[in-house]
């Protein structure tokens, strides 16, 4: 007997007693998915995060790679614009050169025709002279 006077009746339909080895617990496979799924997200999310460093590493050495060109580009850049200058320095020089070369040539023509004239006067001068001392001579 059991206390309080009932009778012990026996179930009709007993609870079902589960073991774990062969019987599927439902909420067991629910949060073994969320789990797998959960992982899956993870490793993706993962290989995604790893896709996106990559991404990242080969886009800042892109960036570095940029920079170097835009710091060489602007050294050729300044080197073209100084020989540039150079350059019209220098035809401006030559431009000026030339024409010292032609006013020094002028003086040199002017020059060699006062030499010529000059040696020309010497040269009457000398034989006038010369004529002179001849003729003072042939009066002693």
């Amino acid at each position: 007997m059991i206390p309080n006077g009932r009778r012990f009746k026996p179930d009709i339909n007993p609870p079902i007693k589960e073991y774990p080895f062969n019987t599927i617990n439902m909420r067991k496979v629910v949060n073994m998915r969320s789990v797998l799924l959960l992982l899956n997200v993870i490793l993706l999310s993962s290989a995604f995060a790893e896709d996106i460093l990559s991404l990242q590493q080969k886009t800042n050495f892109a960036y570095e790679q940029m920079k170097q060109a835009e710091r060489e580009a602007e050294a050729a850049e300044y080197q073209a614009k100084t020989k540039q200058e150079q350059l019209m320095y220098f035809k401006q020089r030559i431009v000026e050169t030339e024409q010292e070369l032609k006013s020094a040539e002028e003086e040199l023509k002017a020059a060699n025709a006062k030499k010529e004239a000059t040696i020309k006067r010497w040269q009457e001068l000398s034989d006038t002279l010369s004529q002179e001392w001849g003729k003072q001579e042939s009066q002693r």
